[in-house]
């Protein structure tokens, strides 16, 4: 039987999807929510919540049976102590594996697992009809419920006494409702959305008939959301909205990172952008790598840029969680330079579509 998150509101915003809540995992650990978690985090960062993806391809499955992988031992020597440790398995398979390859992906995945268990993100293509990819299959979705299923029997089948947090592709809400109703069948009580680096923003109505579907199940005041691949508008040359931050606002308890690619390769001519996030905007500032160096004053890199506004984004989700309840968000929120009435507008509407229970 799977182990189990305790979840109490405590308090909620009036206007926008925050939702104040205390939450208890087996062995006592317990924090506040909302959150912002890291990304491979230091062992000298103040964080609640630390992720640790790893892809996982067929070269990952021949070498995890033959025994010569170390992805387990890679894993563990990221925990951090005092610390949620989600071990996140990101599969690279453009359809499901076979049978005994899932059976491996759930035994490695148990054991790789800290405090709880996240169930493996996926490729978009998984669930779409090939050779295109480009239209989602209710065929392609039933493989990967399947899949799913089989992931939480197998780790079931072992004596699990971790709670299991189910992964959801945001995807049309016809596609999602037989996803969500086999997690509920099988008890699930924690969620993870995956984004797959689309703006939830640019698609609230997904997002919200998601939240919608678990908030029928059970209140949203009493399961635990966490979020990842959160993506932002990517049209804009120099500086555009963080709309993955803006998530923060749409009933997430932990804001996750983003460890997929987005679109397809970057050619070889175009420079690679940089973003600095912006608190005071709620912004990312789009430069060269240069450029952006020499704003911060040091060497930027893909990791530790990263890590920088990961970092921001944390201090600012610590700053507003004593403010819940306290007094209103919306005016905090609208304040911020890259936020506009419509980004505003459908924040409210994704908090109006989730009704309280």
């Amino acid at each position: 039987m799977a182990g189990h998150v305790g979840v109490r509101e405590l308090t909620r915003d009036q206007e926008l999807g925050v939702i104040k809540k205390r939450l208890v995992l087996p062995g006592g650990f317990s924090f506040e929510t909302p959150q912002r978690s890291m990304t491979l985090a230091q062992s000298n960062t103040l964080t609640v919540v630390n992720e640790i993806p790893r892809q996982i391809n067929e070269a990952t499955i021949d070498s995890l049976e033959s025994g010569t992988s170390t992805l387990e031992r890679d894993v563990r020597v990221r925990y951090l102590s005092d610390t949620l440790n989600l071990a996140i398995f990101d599969l690279k398979f453009d359809s499901v594996p076979p049978r005994s390859a899932v059976s491996t992906i759930s035994q490695y995945l148990y054991t790789s697992s800290d405090r709880v268990v996240l169930l493996p993100t996926v490729k978009s293509a998984l669930l779409k009809d090939p050779p295109k990819f480009s239209r989602f299959s209710q065929k392609r979705i039933g493989s990967y419920v399947r899949m799913m299923s089989q992931i939480i029997d197998e780790i079931e089948s072992v004596g699990n006494h971790k709670p299991i947090i189910a992964t959801i592709p945001l995807l049309p809400i016809k596609f999602c409702r037989p996803i969500l109703e086999c997690y509920f069948s099988k008890g699930i009580e924690s969620y993870a959305i995956d984004a797959g680096t689309r703006d939830i923003l640019l698609n609230e109505a997904d997002f919200r008939l998601i939240l919608a579907e678990i908030n029928k199940h059970r209140s949203l005041s009493e399961v635990f959301v966490y979020a990842c691949n959160l993506g932002y508008p990517q049209f804009e040359r120099s500086r555009t909205r963080a709309d993955d931050f803006l998530g923060l606002f749409a009933y997430v308890d932990i804001l996750g990172g983003t460890f997929k690619t987005r679109g397809g390769p970057r050619m070889p001519e175009t420079p690679q952008r940089a973003k600095i996030f912006s608190r005071d905007e709620y912004s990312y500032k789009i430069s060269t790598y240069q450029q952006a160096s020499q704003q911060l004053g040091f060497k930027v890199s893909q990791w530790n840029i990263r890590s920088y506004n990961q970092q921001l984004q944390l201090q600012e989700a610590d700053f507003l969680r004593p403010l819940i309840g306290q007094q209103p968000i919306k005016p905090y929120v609208q304040r911020k330079a890259a936020v506009d009435a419509v980004s505003i507008s459908r924040l409210e509407s994704i908090a109006k579509g989730v009704p309280a229970k």
